[in-house]
């Protein structure tokens, strides 16, 4: 079956409360104890931390029945993105969010961006041909508590299939 691409990111918030989700402060942090923790398949496109449902959104991802990749930006086309994003707020407090990546033919370099679309963190990979071989690219935050929305882009490179998406709550 040939893939598809998708070129819709679904919203994730009411439109009204964006603005109070734009001024919500990220910030590093160190890990310590696991509060809550839920991992989502590429595929599955939401999972559960505690009582917070945790949607993920897809932009310009090619899409087949069995794997969802990211495209690298070229000169006539933007890169491809994830976003986490809660619809409802979560509590305030130190967290981790992992993407899990398999198949990469070549090198790629990613950047997250936080819910006012600044740079808020990189990360790099290296080839790794296959879909046995995972390769992460983490993000410790201390969130202030609200809406969040977090993106991961693709800055170079040619493809990367998404295994997975954790998120981790500390306390």
């Amino acid at each position: 079956m040939p893939s598809r691409t998708l070129l819709a990111l679904p919203l994730l918030l009411a439109p009204a409360l964006l603005p109070a989700q734009l001024r919500t402060p990220i910030s590093k942090f160190t890990p310590v104890t696991v509060a809550a923790t839920v991992t989502i398949p590429a595929m599955a496109y939401f999972g559960d931390l505690g009582a917070v449902r945790i949607n993920l959104g897809y932009s310009r991802v090619n899409l087949s029945p069995y794997y969802l990749d990211l495209n690298g930006p070229s000169s006539n086309s933007l890169g491809s993105s994830v976003t986490l994003g809660a619809g409802t707020p979560i509590p305030a407090g130190n967290y981790t969010v992992r993407f899990d990546f398999v198949n990469l033919p070549a090198p790629m370099q990613f950047q997250f961006t936080g819910t006012t679309s600044a740079a808020i963190g990189s990360c790099s990979l290296n080839a790794g041909p296959g879909y046995t071989t995972v390769q992460t690219c983490s993000l410790n935050l201390n969130f202030a508590g609200g809406y969040v929305l977090l993106s991961i882009l693709p800055t170079s490179g040619s493809v990367a299939t998404l295994k997975q998406v954790t998120v981790t709550r500390y306390q």
